[in-house]
């Protein structure tokens, strides 16, 4: 493969960014109350990303919900016209499970 510039890493690891990104999600997307995370918990998604992730993805596209470390490479991968929807979908569905565990799953209870 040829050493272009437009190649674009690959996204960072959802996992991580899931663990080190819920509380500065909890305080973006659920404005710090547990009332708002769990209505954006239980949330119709429409794109197959799942919720609370979907909302995000969809109405802040800075990705200002996003810990330091994963804001600017998942963007630049997210933003990238050759990454995909299926890729894009694929990543977010399996962050949205794992962000789930720490902001949805403990308001069930």
């Amino acid at each position: 493969r040829g050493s272009q510039m437009s190649d674009t890493l690959g996204p960072p690891g959802w996992k991580t960014c899931a663990e080190q990104s819920h509380e500065l999600f909890f305080e973006k997307m659920g404005q710090g109350k547990a009332d708002e995370m769990s209505r954006l918990c239980n949330k119709r998604p429409e794109l197959g990303y799942g919720m609370p992730a979907e909302e995000a993805f969809v109405k802040r596209q800075k990705f200002d919900w996003l810990a330091d470390g994963c804001r600017t490479p998942l963007s630049n991968w997210w933003k990238a016209q050759s990454t995909k929807f299926n890729q894009k979908k694929q990543w977010a569905a399996r962050f949205n499970a794992k962000l789930r565990e720490f902001l949805c799953d403990l308001l069930q209870k």
